[in-house]
């Protein structure tokens, strides 16, 4: 029944063509087929797009967010600096940093946009974040919420010793039977020359800090001693 239906169809077709011009056969063409031919069309940019995407993927070198920054600052040319002592390999990674959290007061649970909020515990939980950088407001609450991974278990008997009370200490609530642990957060680099001389934090403390997730600790505190130097 369908194969006689696409006959009949292409038959008519074939009679209604007959005759007309190569314009009109166009138009003819055009108009009936119209939709047809859009859709091809969106799907033929949706799977080019796709395949572009994916020949241009770069696996992540380093994750930074940077939290209450001075949105004004340059952050690329850090960056871009940065990579320049690292051994990055930019055909296959790249690194990536986001500088739009802006935690405003005054907004939201605690004090803190709660669309902020959610949007980093999205991104370290979700594994999109190796470290952060932020002001001294910023920190108390991600401190508390336990997105720092223990530097004790991180740094050397020598590194402990260099950054000495530099190093911030935060109670961090247990998930499992609700004790609470006191665990080593983040480091004081407000003094760092790099930082000052970028712009970041024109003002105030600032802190560093490994994510739980993070999946390239090494280079996290690679990034964590370039500050320092």
């Amino acid at each position: 029944m369908a194969d006689t239906l696409r006959k009949e169809a292409k038959e008519n077709e074939k009679k209604a063509l007959e005759g007309k011009s190569f314009k009109e056969k166009l138009s003819y063409i055009f108009y009936y087929y119209k939709w047809h031919m859009l859709g091809l069309l969106i799907l033929a940019i949706f799977v080019g797009s796709f395949i572009k995407s994916m020949s241009e993927y770069r696996d992540p070198y380093l994750q930074i967010a940077i939290v209450n920054a001075a949105q004004t600052a340059d952050f690329d040319t850090p960056i871009r600096e940065y990579e320049l002592t690292t051994d990055i390999d930019k055909d296959k990674e790249e690194m990536r940093y986001d500088s739009s959290y802006v935690f405003m007061t005054g907004n939201g649970s605690n004090g803190f946009d709660v669309q902020q909020v959610e949007k980093l515990f999205a991104a370290t939980s979700a594994g999109m974040l190796d470290l952060i950088i932020c002001d001294e407001q910023s920190y108390e609450w991600i401190s508390q919420m336990g997105y720092f991974k223990d530097l004790g278990d991180v740094l050397s008997k020598e590194e402990l010793t260099r950054y000495g009370d530099r190093i911030r200490e935060a109670e961090v609530e247990s998930d499992l039977d609700g004790t609470i642990a006191r665990e080593l957060a983040a480091i004081d680099v407000t003094d760092s020359s790099k930082l000052k001389s970028w712009g970041w934090f024109p003002e105030g403390k600032v802190y560093v800090g490994l994510v739980m997730e993070s999946e390239h600790i090494d280079r996290a505190m690679d990034f964590i001693r370039y500050l320092d130097e």
